[in-house]
Formats: structure tokens, sequence, C-alpha cells
């Protein structure tokens, strides 16, 4: 009796397929429609506030870089301008020293070294006298 049964259900199953398919479209459809806003509103309540904590803070972020990039140029360009400045300086320092050197380095027309271009040397035994009378052990006591 039971396979009777059976049969009888699958075959009335069978049968009433054309009107189960659509209401089962729009259950599935209803359900799937509840689940996505159901999950829109959780994504929203939770995403929100913290993308719009990380957006403030980037922006913050972004406005300490910009600062520091000023502030960058700013001491890149004083950096410069008193790098030329000690360019001019050491161009100006070097001409001076052509200038006082040209009297000391100057030989005459004729070939022969001028007298002004010699360095005077002096004897250093000559210049430095020891320490006349003293014991060594008095040199080491003072200081």
């Amino acid at each position: 009796m039971s396979t009777i049964f059976h049969g009888f259900l699958s075959a009335a199953g069978r049968g009433f397929d054309f009107l189960c398919r659509p209401v089962t479209r729009r259950v599935d459809a209803q359900v799937q429609q509840l689940l996505e806003t159901r999950l829109n509103a959780e994504l929203e309540a939770r995403l929100v506030p913290t993308l719009s904590a990380a957006l403030a803070a980037t922006a913050q972020t972004l406005s300490r870089l910009d600062s520091l990039m000023e502030q960058t140029s700013r001491s890149t360009r004083e950096t410069d301008e008193t790098l030329n400045l000690l360019l001019d300086e050491v161009s100006r320092l070097r001409d001076q020293v052509e200038a006082l050197q040209q009297p000391f380095s100057g030989h005459r027309a004729d070939g022969e070294a001028d007298g002004r271009a010699e360095l005077a040397i002096v004897d250093h035994d000559d210049a430095c006298d020891g320490f006349v009378d003293e014991p060594i052990g008095e040199r080491a006591r003072v200081g």
C-alpha cells in the first residue's frame, strides 16, 4: 500500500509542478530581497562609521604631509640661498687671495726670480732655546 501511495504522490507532484515553480520563484526572490536589505543595513551600520573615521584620519595625514612638504621646500630654498651666498663669498675670497699672491709670485720679465717671492725660513734650533738651569722635575710640576 505504501508503494501505491508513494506512486500517487509522485504523479501528483509532477502534475502540480507547473503551479509550484512560480510560487517557489516568488518566495526565493522575496527571501533574497529581505537578506539583501538586512545585509545592506548591517554593512551601513558597521562600515560607514569606520570608513568615515578612516577618511578623516587620511585627510588629517594629508594635511600634515602638505605642511611637511611646504616646510621642506622652504628649507631647501633657504639652503640654496645660503649655499649661493657661500659660493659668492668663496669666489670673492679666492679673488682676494689671487690678488695678494700676485706681488709674491711674480717673476721679472728677464726670467729671474724676484727677491720678494722667496719666504724667509727661520732656523728652528736657534729660535727655540731650551730650559736653562731648570731641573727636569721642575718642568714636570708646572701646570
